[in-house]
Parts: C-alpha cells; sequence; structure tokens
C-alpha cells in the first residue's frame, strides 16, 4: 500500500460525481446511511475479512466496523464493500455547494467583507483563487488567494 495515497472510501462528492444523486442504491453491493461514518476514511486493512473472496480483492469482502454496535447487543454490524467504493486518489478539495474543485474551474468567492467575487481555481492544495473581478484587476491586486473551501463556490451558468 502506499502511504502517499493509502486507500480510502470514497466520499459522498466522488459517488455523487460517479453515480448521480441516487449514488446509494447505484454502487455495488449498495451503501446504507449507516456506513456514511467511513466516507472519504482510510480503509482499516485489519477491519477485511478476506476469507469471503480471496480471487477479488475488496470486492465482496466483507467490512467490519467496530465502532458501529447494536444498541441492545454485543455484535458486530458487517457490510459487503466493493472496489467502486474505495480509491487511492487523494482526498478531493470540496467546495461549500458540494462541488469538487478543479483546477481552471470558474468560482465565486467571498471576502472578509462578505463581497462575492468570480475567480478561478489555480492550485488545490492548499486552494488558491486567481480573483479576476473589475475592483480588483483595477486595483492591481489580481492574484492567487489562499482560501478557505467553505469560503468558495462554484458558478453555475
Amino acid at each position: 500500500m502506499s502511504k502517499r495515497n493509502p486507500l480510502r472510501f470514497k466520499t459522498e462528492a466522488e459517488f455523487i460525481q460517479e453515480f448521480g444523486l441516487d449514488w446509494r442504491k447505484k454502487v455495488p453491493y449498495s451503501w446504507s446511511i449507516q456506513m456514511d461514518s467511513l466516507l472519504g476514511q482510510e480503509v482499516m486493512e485489519s477491519k477485511i475479512d478476506r476469507s469471503v473472496n480471496k480471487e477479488s480483492y475488496l470486492d465482496q469482502f466483507i467490512f467490519e466496523n467496530l465502532d458501529f454496535l447494536y444498541r441492545d447487543s454485543a455484535e458486530r454490524w458487517l457490510w459487503t464493500i466493493s472496489k467502486e467504493m474505495t480509491t487511492r486518489k487523494r482526498l478531493p478539495v470540496i467546495l461549500a455547494d458540494g462541488t469538487i474543485a478543479k483546477i481552471g474551474m470558474k468560482v465565486m468567492w467571498l471576502d472578509i467583507t462578505q463581497v462575492k467575487h468570480p475567480g478561478i481555481i489555480q492550485r488545490l492544495y492548499p486552494l488558491k483563487v486567481l480573483c479576476i473581478c473589475n475592483t480588483c484587476t483595477k486595483n492591481g491586486s489580481n492574484f492567487d488567494r489562499e482560501l478557505s473551501t467553505n469560503r468558495v463556490t462554484k458558478i453555475i451558468k
């Protein structure tokens, strides 16, 4: 396993991008609401029971969530996970509106006075946006601004 990009469960935004809004029903073996605590989390190899299907890594394996217990018993909750539920990609940068950020994407961002500015994403880690509004370009302050994702949304045409 790569230490730089460990195996992890996809985020909700990644599932929506790949399978659509009803992704829970479309992802192989389905995704229950109780599994939401796994979204974006690293896959703990020790919690995978490989005895179920040795030919197909992470396909039809039982994932044992030791943290989620039934209310009235000590039974463990078991989930079937598939390759489509996991990835080795770096965690995506998710904007305030739930959109996955991409370099070159046109966005709207809020400054500290809550004024909206249009911009273009220049870098993801950390998120940097080039302001392209008339005010900033006239003032000569048109430069990359490092922003928190909760201040940035995608511009929808």
